[in-house]
């Protein structure tokens, strides 16, 4: 918890709890009552409206957010909505916010199988949006991924052109990654959101990989990767589902408001939005299902590995030496990949329209993608 924040007044939590929504806020006066509301008129089937509650960080605000909660509050008075307010120099982004809220609800939270989940001021979750993340609460799986629709309705044609092409585009990545490497908590069908509108995870599996990093944007990547990188089991439900706002000014840097905005005020038609092809991303991830093969059985296979990404040996072997799971390895991979240059140079990057054309016809000849295995051409490279 924050040196310069304490909780006052916080009644204790109500013996049925068993789910906390976090919520961080900063001027948010436009949006944060649709959002309220979604949450205040759930659909819980049949669990009471006291299995879980809502807790608003209002940090560093000066607009009127503070003022519609409160009334919002005053006028919705069976549901669990704590509001606190901070103005603490050690809580100056949506990172530290998020941190304070998820360490508080980790508190109230009786047993490890119990759910944090988070969303955004501007978010409005689905009316079953709590029934079906309480569906985890006794399932083997530790982080749940939610899907974002993204109201668009502000975008130029181009942004939204580009918007839909990076969709579709992480859309097929996901069938083709659950194709080729499959993970019994997490089946087809899926998506690619990773994304603090729609986030959840256990008390335990929170408390486990050290809690929600405090960092200035980004901060929910950085979550996911942390619970990758000790082996959570990490679900992406297509079925539980938000809607989020299109912002063009994003409040933090490198943050998804950031991306529309440059789309915005493209005028070079030449812009090229690049990604990996069909062929790169099928020999990435025969590299993947080796490490994956390479820890859960130990076998070695450094040299197979290797030859599919250009590395020598050594490296492979180094990296793995370093990581805890074949998860953890992978993400990491990804990582060096990127800057990897004679992968890049086997393998270039093509436009993500080039892409989204490849993957479709790929498809369109699978009768089932998920019966869809490596090419014996792919995994069997020989040495150059």
């Amino acid at each position: 918890m924050s040196k310069g924040f304490k909780i006052h007044h916080l009644p204790p939590p109500h013996k049925a709890l068993k789910l906390i929504v976090t919520i961080p806020v900063k001027n948010e006066a436009e949006f944060i009552i649709p959002t309220l509301q979604a949450l205040a008129q759930q659909d819980l089937s049949t669990e009471s409206a006291t299995c879980f509650e809502v807790i608003v960080l209002i940090n560093h605000s000066s607009d009127d957010t503070l003022k519609k909660c409160r009334n919002f509050q005053l006028n919705n008075p069976t549901f669990q909505l704590h509001i606190l307010v901070t103005y603490a120099p050690d809580i100056c982004n949506v990172g530290a916010a998020r941190k304070v809220m998820m360490d508080l609800a980790a508190t109230r939270l009786t047993h490890t199988h119990h759910i944090i989940a988070m969303t955004d001021a501007d978010t409005r979750v689905s009316k079953d949006w709590i029934s079906k993340l309480l569906q985890y609460i006794l399932k083997p799986v530790d982080f749940i991924c939610g899907s974002i629709r993204v109201n668009c309705t502000y975008l130029n044609p181009f942004a939204q052109m580009m918007f839909d092409a990076k969709e579709c585009y992480l859309l097929y990545r996901a069938q083709l990654e659950a194709s080729l490497m499959p993970e019994t908590h997490d089946p087809w069908p899926q998506h690619a959101a990773n994304s603090g509108p729609n986030m959840a995870i256990k008390k335990g599996a929170y408390l486990k990989i050290g809690g929600m990093p405090a960092l200035e944007c980004l901060e929910d990547s950085a979550f996911h990767q942390r619970a990758v990188h000790h082996g959570l089991r990490v679900r992406h439900d297509p079925e539980i589902q938000v809607e989020t706002s299109a912002r063009l000014h994003s409040r933090v840097t490198r943050g998804f408001g950031e991306e529309l905005n440059f789309w915005s005020q493209l005028t070079d038609s030449s812009y090229v939005y690049a990604v990996e092809g069909l062929q790169k991303m099928q020999l990435r991830l025969a590299a993947y299902a080796l490490v994956k093969e390479a820890y859960l059985e130990q076998l070695g296979r450094f040299d197979e590995i290797a030859n599919l990404l250009k590395f020598p040996d050594h490296a492979i072997s180094t990296i793995f030496n370093a990581q805890p799971n074949y998860q953890a390895m992978n993400q990491r991979l990804f990582t060096v990949l990127e800057k990897h240059k004679p992968w890049q140079a086997a393998y270039p990057n093509i436009s993500v329209l080039e892409a989204n054309e490849q993957l479709e016809a790929f498809f369109a000849k699978e009768t089932s993608a998920i019966a869809y295995s490596f090419p014996k051409e792919l995994v069997q490279i020989p040495a150059e």
